[in-house]
């Protein structure tokens, strides 16, 4: 009978050693977890659910083996079909070096009325019956510009050539090329040469580290991903992919009158006065008839990707058809953390001593069927370990849940919030 207080006593200081070991590790996590306090060295940062919102396939027949539209700014994918599957693109190759000469122009390397000098091969090529070409001369000069509207417009082979020749040897464009797409997180790409020709068709042309009949490839969430790199970057190539026609060497006994391939800008044979497409190149080969446009949406980008379609027309009216919809169907919603309830009712739920008025971000800016608004996107707040394990300072995830299916993104958008 007297062991009996004995055996509370030993069990009472098991119980208190057990809570001062779980002590030492749980209090700690919750006063991380709960006392944050808004002060400036506190991380607030958006991370997107895995929910997708329905894609509008309403009266749509595509019968290209690959199409895309997507948000330019954002990357948010609208409408996608087949859009990983790497395929020949022909002469939208001609974007990557159109990049780096809108690039090389912006550093003042070159100038838009530099004379270039044409290797004799290469005017050579601008003669070859049947390929997409403005004819140029080795005993004469071309300007910058001249070449930039010849490639853009007609798609000249040969000038797109001249163009990259003025800023470096080829081998060594295609090799910047292929660093290019790798930084942007591109893999799935076949570069052979600048212009997008088959290897075989180049004569004394050809790359000779690749094969005899290789061409270039890419999937139309690449091609995507690479056009909006080159409208954002540089938003003035659309003021040279918008025109419907164009002078080459006026004034001149070179002079020739040169027509966009892409029938869907002003001027077109298939444009629509309701649909602003301002870009942005055509390709087209034994595969196929591909085109990756851009189309004005108000204060955004849209690019669309066709692949390998049946022919000529088909590639712009399918296009047409799908951006028709998209405008009938969808409209941009803008959620603003600083204003929008779900985020502030997510925010006080975890601590009552958030202040909205803190926050530092940018709108999120999501394309959704007309019948959602702002107010149907929820979020919730969790403690963000793996910033506080980097930084040892407390942060918070603002997760976005959706209302509807998922969102999917050739790139994130910039969702950190910040606060003072």
């Amino acid at each position: 009978m007297v062991r009996r207080p004995v055996r509370r006593r030993s069990q009472h200081r098991f119980f208190s050693h057990f809570i001062n070991i779980v002590g030492v590790f749980l209090i700690p996590i919750l006063l991380i977890t709960f006392e944050i306090q808004p002060t400036s060295d506190l991380n607030l940062q958006f991370k997107q659910t895995k929910k997708e919102i329905p894609v509008l396939t309403k009266n749509i027949e595509l019968e290209a083996k690959a199409f895309l539209v997507a948000d330019s700014q954002t990357g948010q994918i609208i409408y996608q079909k087949n859009s990983h599957q790497s395929l020949p693109i022909a002469s939208i190759s001609k974007i990557i070096p159109t990049y780096f000469a809108f690039e090389a122009l912006k550093k003042g390397q070159i100038h838009m009325d530099d004379q270039v000098k044409v290797d004799p091969k290469v005017a050579a090529l601008s003669t070859q019956a049947g390929l997409s070409n403005v004819k140029l001369s080795a005993s004469s000069t071309y300007s910058v510009q001249d070449l930039i509207y010849a490639t853009l417009l007609s798609s000249a082979n040969a000038g797109i050539m001249a163009l990259s020749e003025h800023l470096a040897p080829l081998p060594e464009i295609n090799q910047r090329e292929q660093s290019f797409l790798k930084n942007l997180g591109i893999n799935d790409f076949v570069i052979v040469n600048v212009n997008g020709l088959p290897n075989d068709m180049l004569g004394s042309l050809q790359n000779p580290e690749t094969d005899m009949k290789a061409d270039n490839q890419m999937s139309a969430a690449s091609v995507a991903t690479v056009a909006a790199k080159l409208v954002n970057d540089f938003p003035e190539v659309l003021k040279v992919s918008e025109q419907y026609n164009y002078t080459f060497k006026s004034g001149t006994a070179e002079e020739q009158k040169l027509e966009n391939t892409n029938l869907l800008v002003k001027g077109g044979a298939l444009a629509d006065p309701n649909l602003e497409i301002v870009g942005l190149k055509t390709g087209t080969n034994d595969q196929g008839y591909s085109f990756v446009g851009t189309m004005k949406e108000g204060d955004n980008l849209i690019t669309s990707v066709v692949l390998n379609s049946n022919s000529n027309e088909s590639r712009f009216q399918q296009t047409k058809d799908y951006l028709q919809q998209f405008k009938q169907n969808y409209h941009l919603v803008r959620i603003d953390p600083n204003t929008n309830k779900n985020v502030k009712r997510a925010c006080l739920t975890f601590k009552n001593q958030y202040d909205r008025s803190n926050v530092i971000t940018n709108k999120i800016n999501l394309w959704v069927p007309k019948d959602l608004t702002a107010d149907d996107f929820h979020f919730k707040v969790d403690f963000d370990r793996d910033y506080f394990a980097k930084t040892k300072k407390p942060g918070l995830v603002l997760t976005l849940d959706l209302k509807a299916k998922t969102v999917q993104f050739l790139k994130t958008q910039d969702l950190k919030l910040y606060l003072r």
